[in-house]
Formats: C-alpha cells, structure tokens, sequence
C-alpha cells in the first residue's frame, strides 16, 4: 500500500467530533478523536518526542499489529525468539512515523464520517477522505478503523483503506521475509526501510 497515502489517511481522520457510548463511556469515535487532538495540541506545543509518541500509542496497538504480521500470538515467541522486543520496537516506530509524518497537512483534506458498525468483538468507524496529494491531484478514499476494547481502552487493531486491509498486507510481507530468511531478515529490512522514511523527514 501507498505508505504516504496511508500516513495522509492517519493524520486526517476523525476529526468529526462523536458522541460517547449508551453507557455514558466515550465510544471507539470519541475514544480515536481525543487521543488524535492530543496528538496534535503536542505537536503544536513543540513537545518531546517521548511525549507525542506516548500519544501516538493510544491510537494505534503496535503490539498486536507486531504479532499479527509474525502470525499471532500463539507463534509469536517462537519466531522471534531473543528478538521479540527487538522487532516490535521496530514495527512501533514504523507505525508511529507513518502516522507523524504528514500530520502538519490536515488542513488540505475533508473528513466525513459515513457510517459506524458495532459488533461484539470490534467497532468499525467508516469514513470518506479527500485531500490533495503531494502533486496537487484531488483524491477521495473510503477508510475504514477496526477498533478494539482491550482493558477498558478502545484502539485501532487494522485500518482498511479502499478495501486494502493493513494489517493483512503487513501479515503478508513480513510472513514472506520469514520464510525467506528468519526474524534475521524481517529486522533488517524493517531497519532498512526506517531509515529510509527517516532521511526522507
């Protein structure tokens, strides 16, 4: 997927306000633009990276998204191994820089919350973005946050772009390092193309 669509997408999200759940606590709309105006006021107060990132993790649940990729918790150990915390720092910041990277430029898009599905298990937020991309051309995407309650908190567990599932695709990717070359590998390359995202700003 388009890693700065992806990050367009992120940053401009939900910032229609949502009304907190029948049982009076902030529901998965409300949870996501809270912790996304926190986010912003942060960086707009020029506060430390530490601070903002902290933020960050209340949206987005990089341990869950490292796991899923790995092939789940019951594999999860086995096939990092001594690299387990390794790996998933590395996810985390990736996930965490993707989200960062084109937040200054909320003021180009147009969010519109179309609907919400609430099931037992996950909430799902859909929404339609149009924004101008990096060469001025006019785009409209249907996104959508998979939202999970765990301890009490909701968090985005997948974000499902036009129908693309990310957290199927990182599945995927990291699934085909694995097999080509161990946790050895897949740390390699996620360092690689960090660094890659981190030259670019």
């Amino acid at each position: 997927m388009d890693r700065t669509l992806f990050a367009a997408l992120l940053a401009f999200a939900l910032f229609v306000p949502a009304p907190a759940s029948a049982s009076g606590e902030p529901g998965a709309k409300d949870t996501w633009v809270r912790a996304h105006a926190d986010v912003v006021a942060l960086l707009e107060q020029g506060a430390p990276e530490g601070d903002v990132s902290a933020k960050v993790d209340l949206l987005l649940d990089h341990r869950f998204i490292a796991q899923t990729a790995l092939g789940g918790a019951a594999r999860y150990r086995e096939r990092c191994g001594e690299r387990c915390a390794e790996y998933e720092a590395l996810v985390a910041r990736l996930v965490r820089h993707t989200y960062l990277a084109r937040l200054s430029a909320h003021e180009r898009a147009k969010i519109e919350v179309v609907g919400e599905v609430v099931r037992e298990k996950a909430t799902k937020v859909d929404t339609r973005v149009a924004f101008t991309d990096a060469e001025g051309r006019h785009r409209t995407v249907n996104v959508d946050y998979v939202m999970h309650r765990v301890d009490g908190h909701w968090i985005v567990r997948d974000v499902i772009t036009d129908g693309v599932s990310l957290a199927k695709n990182q599945r995927y990717e990291v699934n085909r390092l694995y097999r080509e070359g161990g946790i050895d590998l897949v740390i390699e390359r996620l360092r690689k193309k960090l660094a890659e995202l981190e030259a670019d700003g």
